[in-house]
């Protein structure tokens, strides 16, 4: 017997005998379902860059995957949960590069950090398809908690980072580290959103701009847990 069906079962009546095989599917491995969504989010990504996001339906996202509905349908209910599974992908991904980031031994100076938000999902037009996403999100609330989890992720990895780059700049003040964790978010936003237009508005001037502004936070917020004017200056000011 073939190993893909069942044993068959027989139903039998006074008049007939109906034998019914049913087959068997294989289970699929946790790596070959995560290469299975990912076909879908790249190819949700290539069209959203391509046609906009408002313009992409779920009939094309099985065209441009080459996957069957049933394919999709069995890891995805709806466009909305794909769109979804995009930024759980993009968030996932510099969640990571912050943790580790924040896990080297010379702890890097805010610009990496923040320009490590820029998302690379393995297209060149990642930051384009996620702004368009965030856009789609402010009109469909119901996206939102779906991601939820994953925001809260990075929140807490930059606040990490936060806390490890101002203590080694002398200020111990948790206060001041949730300020500039939250600081770092909103940067990264801004950073995504540069780098998804093309010149004059993607600028190199901002990620110098953002380790000045970062130094200013220090001088500020070590008035009180820092008064030594004889300090030494924070990184991002030193020659």
């Amino acid at each position: 017997m073939n190993p893909l069906f069942r044993k068959p079962r027989t139903i039998s009546n006074k008049n007939r005998t109906i034998i019914l095989y049913s087959s068997i599917v294989p289970r699929m491995t946790e790596e070959q379902r995560l290469n299975r969504r990912r076909t879908v989010t790249d190819a949700t990504i290539r069209l959203i860059v391509r046609d906009g996001v408002a313009q992409v339906a779920m009939s094309d996202i099985i065209t441009e995957s080459g996957l069957s509905a049933g394919a999709i349908y069995s890891h995805f209910e709806s466009k909305d949960e794909i769109l979804a599974s995009v930024v759980e992908r993009a968030l996932t991904v510099v969640t990571a590069k912050v943790h580790a980031l924040t896990q080297r031994h010379a702890l890097p100076n805010p610009k990496v950090v923040v320009d490590s938000l820029v998302p690379e999902l393995g297209t060149p037009d990642d930051a384009k398809a996620l702004v368009q996403i965030w856009g789609h999100m402010a009109t469909e609330p119901q996206l939102a908690p779906l991601v939820t989890d994953h925001v809260a992720s990075l929140q807490e990895s930059l606040r990490h980072y936060a806390t490890a780059w101002l203590t080694e700049n002398g200020v111990a003040d948790e206060t001041s580290h949730a300020l500039l964790g939250e600081l770092f978010m909103a940067l990264g936003q801004a950073r995504v959103v540069q780098c998804s237009f093309s010149p004059p508005f993607e600028s190199p001037r901002f990620l110098d701009a953002i380790d000045a502004l970062c130094a200013a936070f220090v001088l500020t917020h070590s008035k009180t847990t820092r008064p030594d004017t004889n300090q030494e200056a924070p990184i991002g000011e030193r020659s």
